[in-house]
């Protein structure tokens, strides 16, 4: 008979004779796998993220992360001032580059913007999220030093365009659900019309 032990467990059963020790595995506790499954459901989420969707207190959770990264089935992450956490592994780890941006709500409009128009200019990302123009540069910047967005001069003007649009694309439809917000709703519809979905 083989038996599976861990470390993390809170309950053990005990069967007399034949004396026999039985140990929760990591996602047995039914909390953990909750917490598991909105990581692996929502890669790149951070701390207060998972506070906010799971409804859990901050002492369990806590807990539990440091346990599922312990047993390797979670990675952590520092991005951009928070820890991210992502399943381990990955089903696509080249995702892990794209998520924390697409994570963050103006990063994520930017993005989406210059999906769906091949190439923009400063000014024409400022004009259509209606933002300005040293907000749009500080994070295309951000997104420019982690090679998501390239750059391409015509003339005096710049234009920023998506390195790898598929691969972009792909990530923000497969992880539609977790970012829910109107500007993603539109490029999905986008994309629709283009034949991809």
């Amino acid at each position: 008979m083989v038996l599976f032990y861990s470390r993390y467990c809170s309950i053990d059963y005990f069967i007399p004779y034949p004396y026999i020790k039985v140990r929760y595995l990591p996602l047995d506790i039914e909390k953990r796998k909750r917490i598991y499954e909105a990581i692996k459901k929502n890669p790149g989420l951070h701390f207060r993220e998972l506070i906010r969707i799971l409804d859990i207190n901050v002492g369990d959770l806590q807990y539990n992360l440091s346990v599922l990264e312990k047993e390797n089935l979670i990675v952590g992450k520092e991005e951009m001032g928070y820890k991210r956490y992502y399943p381990n592994p990955m089903e696509f780890p080249q995702e892990k580059k794209i998520l924390p941006y697409l994570r963050q709500p103006v990063q994520r409009s930017i993005i989406v913007e210059i999906l769906m128009n091949g190439k923009e200019s400063l000014t024409d990302i400022s004009r259509n999220l209606n933002l300005k123009n040293q907000t749009i540069l500080y994070h295309i910047k951000k997104m420019e030093s982690s090679g998501i967005l390239l750059t391409e001069k015509e003339g005096k003007n710049v234009f920023y365009f998506i390195k790898d649009p598929e691969l972009v694309s792909r990530t923000l439809i497969k992880y539609k659900e977790s970012f829910s917000d109107k500007i993603v709703e539109r490029f999905i519809e986008f994309w629709r019309s283009t034949g991809k979905i």
